[in-house]
């Protein structure tokens, strides 16, 4: 097993690394304030039996768990996903079968959420849409539930893993309640999971079961150092980024590393990377924010109101390739609401206009217009990708941009207690995407903090580039610090109104009754036309034929005489 601890620390704030305590048997860190990642890694003869033989046959296994809660980046943790759980799963060839019976929603039931809408794979996950060249790199099937909190996976890994209620294992593992995002990767290439938590800043308070060690707003870190015969590996980083680099695509970090086992006292480091995902800086105005027009109705629609763009594209954007550089918009959608394929028009001028979308690169998932949300086979949702129009070039830079995205909802199951349910949208995720340099592919060695399969990041090349701008849900919104959006859909509530079977019943008599009522007022109004029908004559002085016979010779007819017409 490997384990990497990593802590982020603001550059203004220098850390003294005498304050670091080591001894034959433990680390110790009494106090920092910092962001904070721990990565754990093993290999598959590590992992209990049953995990073994369902991991052994999976070609590719990714699970992102990203908050609901608003919170900050810090480089190098500078990407953004969907709020919410979400797997990417290529299957090995003899899972298959195994999987067509729900083997892997079973485990997503047990770890995560009891809950959660999924039945198997081949019906509840969708496929992934993503470029062709990337297809090989990039897992086959994807899925998304609605997760506010990790609650149930950490009394899973405490009930599993904690061994006589270990304090120190409870500990740890109740960490992860607070965590900002989780990631679990699982590589048939390397034979190995990589577990990776973040959190962007520290508990409010915290004590260290071992040392009895009291912080406040700040971590503490107590580690047992591995004995030498120990195949666990253990590091330990303090880092800083530095704010001026030689190449804007690149990332610096300095600090101090230390190898538990191995090093007697942190050592100084200092190295640089390229990074495919940044952050504007903070004096920038990238603020965005969404909401739900009013009235909400069952087709609502979504407003995303940007900064200037193309502003933020002109004047904080220093890669070579700026110019290049796309906004876009990536949407992750659950199951109760979709958009409909057919009324994203943009080669409609008016609706671009209307609605300020420019392209449309990406709509895949649960599309069918009329399925109701509560099939419990049916696919997780949808997700949509595309580019908002920019404003003109002579508009005003300091004024907002809204996009709007028109969304239909779903008919949801019934209610004893209510007739509205509530339901959440995730936050659009909102970025420049900077294709590739001529020369950049040697530009991109393995980056040590990397996140990739975030639901968008398959849909470009391996080489672009990624410029985040940050959610900022309205202040007077309920709930403001959360990065969703709430709907009111109506629902059915049986509890007062009439039973399902008594609905019907009424149904067909009130179809019957409007069929006999529109046939007796058809039928009426014919039988007074009919009553009302006299012939017409007229005066002619033609002979009375077939219109296909010719007149017979003969004297002619009196002017009086009659022909009758009609």
């Amino acid at each position: 097993m490997r384990r990497r601890t990593t802590f982020i620390s603001d550059p203004s704030i220098e850390f003294d690394p005498s304050s670091v305590e080591i001894t034959s048997s433990r680390f110790f860190i009494p106090s920092i304030k910092a962001a904070r990642e721990e990565q754990l890694k093993y290999s598959l003869d590590e992992l209990p039996t049953e995990l073994q033989s369902f991991l052994a046959d999976a070609r590719e296994l990714h699970a992102r768990w990203t908050t609901q809660q608003n919170y900050n980046l810090s480089a190098p943790y500078t990407t953004r996903a969907a709020p919410g759980l979400q797997v990417f799963y290529t299957p090995g060839s003899a899972t298959r079968d195994a999987d067509s019976e729900g083997l892997l929603c079973r485990a997503l039931h047990e770890l995560f959420a009891p809950s959660a809408k999924c039945h198997a794979p081949d019906t509840s996950f969708t496929k992934a849409d993503v470029l062709e060249s990337e297809f090989k790199t990039t897992p086959a099937l994807q899925y998304h539930a609605t997760l506010p909190n990790l609650d149930h996976f950490v009394v899973y890994l405490q009930r599993t893993f904690c061994p006589g209620s270990s304090l120190l294992c409870i500990h740890s593992t109740s960490l992860l309640s607070t965590a900002d995002y989780l990631d679990i990767s699982w590589s048939a290439i390397t034979q190995s999971l990589t577990v990776s938590a973040f959190w962007s800043r520290p508990p409010s308070s915290l004590i260290d079961p071992a040392s009895q060690h009291k912080t406040t707003d700040a971590w503490s870190l107590s580690l047992d150092i591995p004995s030498a015969t120990s195949q666990t590996r253990v590091e330990v980083g303090i880092l800083s980024p530095e704010a001026i680099t030689a190449d804007p695509q690149d990332l610096t970090l300095s600090g101090f590393l230390t190898v538990l086992g191995t090093d007697t006292k942190p050592k100084p480091t200092r190295f640089s990377f390229p990074s495919r995902h940044h952050i504007f800086p903070a004096a920038a105005s990238s603020n965005y924010h969404a909401s739900i027009q009013q009235p909400q109705g069952l087709h609502p629609t979504l407003k995303i109101t940007l900064p200037h763009l193309r502003a933020l594209q002109q004047q904080q954007i220093t890669i070579p390739s700026a110019a290049q550089c796309t906004p876009q918009v990536h949407l992750t959608l659950p199951s109760h609401t979709f958009v409909d394929p057919y009324s994203l028009k943009i080669s409609d001028p008016n609706f671009r206009s209307t609605y300020h979308i420019q392209a449309v690169h990406s709509l895949t998932g649960h599309l069918d217009l009329e399925a109701p949300d509560y099939i419990p086979s049916s696919p997780w949702g949808s997700s949509l990708l595309f580019t908002p129009t920019l404003p003109e070039l002579d508009a005003d830079l300091t004024s907002p941009w809204e996009v709007t995205v028109p969304l239909h909802l779903r008919y949801l199951p019934h209610s004893n207690a209510t007739s509205h349910e509530q339901v959440t949208l995730p936050y659009p995720v909102v970025y420049f995407a900077c294709p590739a340099e001529a020369d950049s592919a040697a530009k991109f060695p393995v980056n040590p903090f990397d996140r990739v399969h975030l639901g968008y990041d398959g849909l470009y090349g391996p080489l672009t580039t990624f410029f985040h701008l940050n959610p900022q849900p309205e202040p007077t919104a309920m709930g403001s610090d959360k990065l969703t959006l709430t709907l009111s859909v109506p629902v059915l509530q049986t509890g007062v109104t009439l039973t399902p079977y008594a609905i019907e019943l009424v149904t067909l008599l009130a179809i019957s009754v409007g069929f006999l009522w529109i046939t007796a007022k058809l039928w009426l109004g014919l039988k007074r036309e009919l009553g009302s029908y006299i012939p017409e004559t007229v005066e002619t002085t033609k002979p009375i034929t077939k219109e296909w016979e010719q007149p017979v010779s003969g004297p002619g007819f009196d002017a009086g005489s009659l022909r009758r017409r009609g």
